[in-house]
């Protein structure tokens, strides 16, 4: 079994516990199979010794740290000193950046100047360094291909002002919150991420008011066709198994679209949704 990064810290976590115990979903079910790990008892695993030592190890053997201290972390090439692995575990060469983009005609504007932003072009900076007066509303975009085509984008009720923001990953992901945390109260912050369960979990995860969401899944008819060839089985099988079934959003309007993918065992792709022009429709984040 080859581990993936998001696994090896699913292993650090469960072994660094002061009583490591699991609950047998399929990662763990491979994991005992293969390592020959304790036997489950009403569908948890409590962790001995010797299988902190077999989960050690094979995180040793496949990754070249070891699990129950801390991981590499950093740019890629501090990482290289470390492991071998340095793209699985380094930062992305853009992971200090908030990166963004906007089609307002007078581009960006920062604290200290003015930045053009033509269509196809975004830009990396510090949020501290913009202008936040001057923003109504902000799209969070969650696959990097869609935040790249940000300017072909027909997003419902977005306006030609609006900053579009990458919603990024480990340092840039953190920036992305420190941005939405910084910005009035009267602008709108509105989130487009993948229709699956784990992009409803991101959603949940972030301070904003609105969502982008595919019109079908709060309102029928359904586009029988797109779902029977776009529909991604494997993925939500195993973003359930990873979230956990009991898993439901905080947030009452994202439970009943979380409800509707759950029910219909549905996980779709941003870059499907916008390739096939499905209906799209922005719903606030108000619980009533």
């Amino acid at each position: 079994m080859i581990l993936t990064k998001q696994q090896c810290k699913t292993i650090a976590r469960a072994i660094r516990k002061d009583e490591p115990q699991v609950t047998l979903n399929r990662f763990w079910k491979a994991l005992q199979d293969e390592l020959a790990l304790s036997e489950p008892k009403q569908n948890k695993i409590t962790l001995t010794a010797k299988d902190i030592r077999r989960l050690r190890d094979t995180v040793i053997n496949q990754m070249g740290y070891d699990p129950l201290f801390d991981e590499p972390s950093g740019s890629r090439t501090g990482v290289s000193k470390q492991t071998k692995h340095e793209k699985t575990f380094g930062e992305s060469p853009f992971a200090s950046h908030l990166l963004i983009a906007t089609g307002n005609p007078s581009g960006i504007r920062l604290k200290s100047t003015q930045i053009p932003c033509p269509a196809n072009v975004f830009i990396g900076i510090d949020e501290n360094d913009l202008q936040l007066q001057d923003i109504s509303q902000v799209i969070l975009i969650e696959n990097g291909d869609t935040f790249t085509r940000w300017h072909e984008l027909a997003l419902p009720d977005v306006n030609q002002n609006a900053l579009f923001v990458y919603r990024g990953h480990g340092t840039n992901q953190t920036r992305v919150k420190n941005l939405l945390n910084l910005l009035s109260k009267t602008t709108e912050k509105i989130g487009f991420l993948d229709p699956d369960p784990e992009g409803i979990k991101l959603l949940d995860g972030f301070n904003l008011t609105s969502v982008i969401i595919p019109e079908f899944l709060i309102s029928s008819p359904y586009p029988e066709n797109f779902i029977n060839d776009f529909c991604k089985s494997g993925t939500y099988n195993d973003q359930i198994n990873e979230l956990g079934r009991y898993y439901r959003p905080s947030s009452l309007v994202l439970k009943k679209v979380y409800d509707k993918l759950f029910d219909n065992e549905w996980a779709f792709t941003q870059e499907a949704i916008i390739a096939n022009k499905i209906t799209l429709t922005k719903i606030a984040l108000i619980d009533v």
